[in-house]
């Protein structure tokens, strides 16, 4: 865990949509963002009782280019678990790459 975070969100300003296999969702926020942290602390127990808990099953970040382009990731190295594929697209123009963590425990930073 490195770098400075403004809190911007929290869990309640969450809008939960449906009860089983529910989305949640945030409103954005009008600042560029370099880095989002997200903390996890209790999963949901599963409906069939298997004593196993439930997380992020899908998580995605939608935003626009700014008008003042500028290159916030300039010097930063880039690193990810060792199962992920597709690092570079994390950093690309290009809409139709896509960042895959393939492991049950990814992470980029």
């Amino acid at each position: 865990e490195t770098g400075e975070y403004s809190v911007v969100k929290t869990q309640e300003d969450e809008t939960v949509d449906g009860t089983f296999n529910h989305w949640s969702y945030m409103t954005g926020w009008d600042m560029k963002t370099r880095k989002i942290k997200v903390e996890l602390n209790d999963g949901m127990a599963d409906y069939w009782g298997m004593g196993v808990l439930f997380g992020i099953r899908q998580f995605r970040v939608l935003g626009w280019v700014h008008e003042d382009v500028e290159v916030v990731s300039a010097g930063q190295p880039i690193t990810a678990n060792s199962e992920s594929t597709g690092l570079s697209a994390l950093l690309d123009a290009d809409n139709s790459t896509i960042w895959e963590g393939n492991s049950d425990n990814s992470w980029f930073e």
